[in-house]
């Protein structure tokens, strides 16, 4: 293997880290995908596609999310000893969440990746928690409220492990579950830490503010509202 590719592919590397999520972090991460293709060097193809996950799922390309996704978990399937899929885990996450945008991909296959995800947490002695918040979550993408209830009873009384958001995105959830189960009162009393802002991290309060914005209103909250 060249000096020059070795330099070349850590330029690239190095420009993506530089970078904020979105479409000129992305191109230059395909750039690194390509690179280490043609070179036929796996190791540096799987880094660069674990690296376009993050920079896709969060710049707005989730589709490139999963079939980096998907060429990396395949490639730890037919190497084990040379590719750990619980490198994957949490990055799963993200993808499995992001399937419901795709309208041809089908309730059984988000299902069969449900059951592969369960089955590598269990392979890994992780709590299965984070499944059970997003197989909540999807009940109430589908409108569906006994699944949602069902899987929230389990997200709710599973102890957390590794792969759990951050206490203030699992409140903001939480909070989302009320307000899909009408209970918008007792949604807003929960998101007052978030609100008061003694949570919070990336994504929140952003999220949370918007979610509460009608019930508010509904509320007769309207200063709230406007100060949300």
């Amino acid at each position: 293997m060249s000096d020059h590719f070795e330099d070349e592919m850590q330029q690239l590397l190095d420009q993506a880290g530089a970078l904020d999520h979105g479409p000129e972090q992305i191109e230059i991460l395909d750039r690194a995908v390509r690179l280490a293709d043609a070179h036929n060097h796996l190791p540096y193809g799987f880094f660069a596609r674990k690296r376009m996950m993050s920079a896709a799922t969060f710049g707005g390309a989730p589709e490139k999310a999963l079939v980096a996704f998907t060429w990396c978990i395949g490639q730890c399937d037919r190497s084990p000893d040379e590719f750990d899929s619980s490198e994957l885990l949490w990055e799963y996450k993200w993808v499995v969440s992001g399937l419901k945008q795709f309208p041809q991909i089908t309730r059984a296959q988000i299902e069969s990746s449900f059951e592969d995800m369960s089955r590598r947490y269990q392979e890994n002695g992780l709590s299965l928690k984070p499944i059970y918040k997003l197989r909540s979550m999807f009940g109430i993408h589908r409108g569906d409220l006994d699944e949602a209830r069902r899987w929230q009873r389990l997200w709710r009384n599973t102890d957390s492990g590794y792969g759990n958001d951050c206490a203030a995105c699992e409140l903001h959830d939480q909070v989302e579950f009320m307000l899909f189960v009408g209970k918008d009162e007792r949604a807003v009393e929960m998101a007052q830490p978030i609100l008061n802002n003694r949570m919070r991290c990336a994504e929140i309060p952003h999220l949370t503010y918007a979610h509460l914005l009608l019930p508010f209103m509904k509320l007769g909250q309207v200063e709230e509202a406007y100060s949300a």
